[in-house]
């Protein structure tokens, strides 16, 4: 279990704060899980974040903040910030009560169901990338929100199958007319990837 209120990561959009697991697994965490919304100015972050903090590991799982203007829903009020605050299904009543007692309000619910059903239908980076790096992955997740992302993975692959084979015939028209065997200076390529792989700390 997590025990920390340490910064865990942070990206372009968002700035994480550690806090506990919840003992779910992946799949439950998604089916049962959610988290309380408020969005603010970007003069309020810092002090709700404050406000938010003490129920870590109590009825909050986590929370992170935004340092650009979001938009979680079709609800979100424009150009606004947000604090994302994480619970459960069983925390989530317990979770709002103590956040109203902190001074929160106009909390937005928003279940982990319905935001990965949201980025499975709109997110074009996030199904491109798991298509083409976790292609069992996306049909995974499609499958617990009820999104069948197998066409989708089906058509990306076969996209980038015939992407592959043009790439290699025009590869292989340029080795032919500068005189260098396409084959072999493949074979090098990989027996140079291995090596460094090999040479690296902790090869496996």
């Amino acid at each position: 279990m997590k025990t920390g209120l340490e910064l865990f990561y942070r990206d372009p959009v968002w700035v994480g704060l550690d806090g506990y697991d919840d003992g779910l697994t992946d799949a439950n965490s998604i089916r049962y899980g959610g988290k309380w919304v408020v969005y603010c100015k970007p003069w309020e972050v810092e002090d709700l974040v404050e406000r938010a903090k003490p129920e870590l590991g109590k009825t909050l799982l986590s929370l992170k903040h935004s340092i650009v203007p979001v938009s979680l829903t079709d609800r979100s009020p424009p150009d606004m910030h947000a604090i994302v605050m994480y619970c459960n299904h069983w925390t989530r009543r317990d979770a709002r009560k103590a956040l109203e007692r902190r001074g929160f309000s106009e909390l937005e619910w928003i279940s982990d169901i319905y935001a990965l059903k949201r980025e499975l239908k709109n997110g074009a980076y996030f199904n491109f990338f798991h298509a083409v790096m976790e292609p069992a992955l996306l049909i995974e997740l499609g499958d617990i929100a009820g999104v069948d992302m197998k066409p989708y993975v089906e058509d990306t692959q076969r996209s980038l199958g015939v992407f592959k084979d043009k790439l290699e015939e025009g590869l292989r028209e340029l080795c032919k007319r500068e005189g260098v065997d396409f084959d072999e200076e493949l074979k090098r390529a990989k027996e140079r990837d291995e090596a460094e792989i090999e040479s690296l700390p902790n090869a496996v």
